[in-house]
């Protein structure tokens, strides 16, 4: 499932500067991502890691070792350089990209929870 907004969009709702790597991601600002992390563990190919500095054990590194497992990209409100292939968005209102990653959290939620309930009612 890919989210609802793509790198461009993203960044213009978090009013954030987007920055590609040096071999920026395949579909350019149009990539969307499968899913959105909040803990760099959780990343892997495809996933959007969301750097929030509220998180009670944040640590400078979490976007790199997101990249490392394989996200796609980051939103943080520092400057990250992205990898070769991946994108970095740098925000600097955090209460709007609060409320941005709630929103896309219960886009995720609500849609896991049907895609599940309809398996269901296939079998």
């Amino acid at each position: 499932m890919h989210l609802p907004l793509s790198i461009r969009q993203l960044a213009n709702a978090l009013h954030g500067t987007v920055r590609l790597g040096q071999l920026p991601p395949f579909d350019g600002l149009a990539t969307t991502a499968k899913r959105v992390v909040f803990t760099p563990c959780a990343a892997q190919p495809g996933t959007l890691f969301w750097d929030l500095p509220t998180f009670p054990s944040a640590s400078m590194y979490f976007p790199e070792e997101a990249f490392l497992r394989g996200a796609t990209g980051v939103i943080s409100p520092r400057r990250i350089e992205p990898w070769a292939g991946r994108y970095a968005i740098q925000v600097t209102d955090l209460s709007r990209a609060e409320k941005v990653a709630c929103q896309l959290a219960r886009y995720q939620l609500f849609h896991s929870a049907a895609s599940a309930s309809a398996l269901q009612a296939s079998r």
